[in-house]
């Protein structure tokens, strides 16, 4: 099929990219919502550093402009709209004939989800710890727990 040889085409090329690594193979080899994701962390970060100098982000915006302006793009548009297509479009290219035939079997549903629990069990172990460290409570009397054990 061609797309499966397209595919295999475009793995080779990004296997070699460290040979001779150029703009063109940079495209071929990174999906252009990665590239889009670091331009908007640099974005982000470079307003914030200004903010910090004492100075506006960008020479436009206050802090508080620069705050609502990056809520709107970060959490509202980003997070909401731009991540779930990005999800769904790798979700919808993903071909379960694909990696039946690749060989692959259940190999990668179990790696990902004992990276799953992994990390969930250490987020949860890790509140746990912290908690314990009164870290998530200014004053023990304000949640009504008792803290003296």
């Amino acid at each position: 099929s061609s797309s499966s040889s397209s595919s295999s085409e475009k793995q080779g090329s990004c296997k070699t990219a460290a040979a001779g690594f150029t703009l063109s193979t940079l495209k071929k080899c990174l999906p252009l919502f990665v590239l889009g994701f670091i331009a908007t962390a640099c974005v982000r970060s470079f307003g914030d550093s200004m903010l910090e100098a004492g100075k506006p982000a960008f020479g436009l915006f206050n802090k508080d402009e620069w705050k609502g302006i990056s809520d709107t793009i970060g959490n509202k548009l980003g997070g909401r709209y731009l991540l779930g297509t990005a999800m769904a479009g790798v979700g919808l290219s993903t071909s379960i004939a694909n990696i039946k035939q690749g060989g692959l079997g259940m190999r990668p549903f179990i790696v990902g989800s004992s990276g799953a629990l992994v990390v969930g069990a250490t987020g949860m172990m890790s509140v746990k710890l912290l908690d314990h460290f009164h870290m998530f409570t200014t004053n023990s009397t304000s949640t009504g727990k008792n803290h003296d054990k």
